[in-house]
This record gives C-alpha cells, sequence and structure tokens, in this order.
C-alpha cells in the first residue's frame, strides 16, 4: 500500500499544520532540509508530510480540510500512488480524500483502483 504524502501551501504555515496533526494524534513523517555546516547550521522543515494510506479517515480530512478552510490561499497537494492533485477549498479536499481513499482500498484489492491524475 502506498504512503500517502501531503505538501502544504504556503510553507510558512507548515507549523500550524502539523500541530493539528499531533493534536488529532496522526502519525506523520516529515521532511526537512538539514545544513550542517559552520555559521548555517540548523533545519528548514519543508512543508511535506508522509503518512501511511491506512490512517486516511475522518481525523485525517478534518485536520486537511480545517488547515485549508483556516486561512485564505492554502492549499495542499496531495500524491499516493499515482494520483497527485491540489486542492484549495474544503470541498476540493473532500473530493480529492475521497479519491485517494478509493485509490487506496483498490491496492488492498489488489486492483488499481481506477487510478489518474487529476487536476
Amino acid at each position: 500500500m502506498s504512503d500517502l504524502e501531503i505538501a502544504v501551501f504556503p510553507k510558512e504555515d507548515a507549523g500550524e499544520f502539523r500541530t493539528i496533526l499531533k493534536e488529532q494524534d496522526i502519525k506523520y513523517s516529515e521532511r526537512a532540509f538539514i545544513r550542517d555546516s559552520a555559521g548555517s547550521g540548523g533545519i528548514t522543515f519543508l512543508g511535506e508530510f508522509t503518512m501511511m494510506a491506512t490512517t486516511l479517515g475522518p481525523a485525517v480530512i478534518g485536520a486537511i480540510g480545517g488547515w485549508v478552510a483556516a486561512r485564505q490561499g492554502r492549499k495542499v497537494r496531495v500524491k499516493m500512488g499515482d494520483i497527485e492533485a491540489e486542492a484549495g477549498s474544503v470541498e476540493q479536499v473532500k473530493e480529492l480524500l475521497a479519491l485517494v481513499h478509493k485509490q487506496s482500498a483498490g491496492e488492498a484489492k489488489g486492483d488499481d483502483g481506477g487510478s489518474g491524475s487529476t487536476q
């Protein structure tokens, strides 16, 4: 089963998204860029999160939809298997995650779930 990859935009708001995931006790990993040089050492989070597709449920849908709705201009890019798409509204998030859920269920059954790409 594929992992669910989520990139948030603007990346500066990723901290709020991370907080929502933690509050909902949603397990995730996050990509970061680590600078390992004198004078410029530090970690920059990239606003890219990965979680197991099996975690896709009401808590994840609510977390993503709530984060997008909280501020105008926010959007998420979701990728799982052959599906990669962006959503900038709560309705689009729901549609997108329903498509991803269908893909995930299809993979669990051993078929391709009608995979495709949408935007």
